[in-house]
């Protein structure tokens, strides 16, 4: 098992307690009401043991998407040019799933200082996928989000041409971490 889907057990574990622990006592109680003498009675029977497994099974996937739902948003913007990177925002707050694509080129425009970006309309949207902060560890959903400018924002087009890309860094607050000009290569940093 992977740190990733271990954490992600984790996490489901304690919400469940927290927000289902009536729930939990009772199937505890349930599990131990059978005396010892009718334990293995009861357990030897397959198909009991089958229902009790596929009803736990049943209740993580519950208790699961719950928890997802739960979670806060987050967003990672890539905007690229003839193939080369020009603007990069990860971890920017998002506020509904629905916001993905308008989102993404409202950070854009941000970002650039432009009202206006020039995109062609082939963008790439992924997740969610579950990622967990760096600094405090707590998990989040993870959406993507990438497009390609068919013209550079002019504020931005003589970095791109040494070969730079605009990136920003926010903190799981939603605070702005770090902004910076970033070699292509990621050989090099400049502080904004």
């Amino acid at each position: 098992m992977n740190l990733k889907l271990i954490k992600e057990l984790y996490h489901v574990l304690l919400f469940t307690i927290k927000e289902k622990w009536v729930f939990l006592l009772c199937l505890i109680a349930v599990l131990l009401i059978p005396t010892l003498a009718d334990f293995k009675e009861t357990w030897n029977n397959k198909i009991e043991v089958a229902t009790f497994f596929v009803t736990l099974f049943l209740l993580y996937r519950s208790m699961r998407e719950e928890w997802m739902e739960d979670l806060p948003l987050r967003l990672n913007v890539t905007f690229t040019h003839e193939g080369k990177k020009v603007i990069k925002a990860d971890f920017v707050y998002l506020a509904h799933e629905a916001d993905v694509r308008n989102w993404s080129q409202q950070t854009g425009s941000q970002m650039s200082g432009e009202r206006f970006l020039d995109f062609d309309l082939s963008l790439t949207q992924k997740g969610p996928t579950v990622a967990f902060d760096a600094v405090s560890d707590k998990p989040f959903k993870l959406y993507t989000c990438h497009m390609n400018l068919t013209k550079l924002p002019n504020a931005l087009v003589e970095k791109y041409e040494q070969d730079y890309y605009l990136s920003w860094v926010y903190n799981f607050d939603g605070t702005p971490k770090e902004k910076n000009w970033v070699k292509q290569d990621g050989s090099d940093k400049i502080s904004v």
